[in-house]
């Protein structure tokens, strides 16, 4: 109700789906890739509030908000299942799963690729991006802009926010 003109985005149910499982099982194996790279992430607004009330701020200061549009199904698959493998495969910290980076990526794929759902007796796919209702949409959502705030902040020596 929030957003210009009231967008409809179809949220795809993947329960009792063959890719539901796979999807709940690479869940628990992302989630360090997650904590890697989710350090802007606010747990939930009560958290977010806290944290605010607690910072010194100056006159100078401000604070803005940004919103991705349709983050899940704008998320491009390829790029953040490769920042997951070589997450994953490549850091000496990381603790990969018991099969190859190829299986990996393969089963990443099936959970994610090419979701098929009908709607009004007419079959869909989605071509693109993380569907709505998918248990990884979240997960992969947060690790790929997380690896795009971290490669920011890396990168600037001038710029870097009081909080983010």
């Amino acid at each position: 109700m929030h957003k210009h003109d009231v967008p409809l985005r179809p949220i795809l149910s993947t329960i009792n789906t063959s890719a539901r499982p796979v999807a709940e099982y690479l869940t628990d194996i992302l989630q360090p890739i997650h904590d890697k790279y989710s350090n802007y992430c606010a747990r939930d607004s009560f958290s977010f509030a806290a944290e605010m009330k607690s910072m010194q701020t100056q006159s100078r200061n401000f604070m803005c908000s940004y919103d991705i549009k349709s983050l899940f199904t704008n998320i491009p698959l390829g790029e953040v299942i490769d920042i997951c493998a070589n997450a994953l495969y490549s850091d000496e910290n990381a603790t990969p799963p018991p099969f190859s980076k190829t299986i990996f990526i393969e089963l990443l794929e099936f959970a994610t690729c090419g979701v098929e759902f009908s709607f009004n007796n007419v079959m869909y796919q989605q071509l693109e991006g993380c569907g709505m209702g998918n248990v990884l949409s979240s997960l992969l959502s947060n690790i790929y802009v997380g690896f795009l705030e971290n490669k920011m902040f890396t990168s600037s020596k001038t710029y870097h926010p009081l909080f983010y």
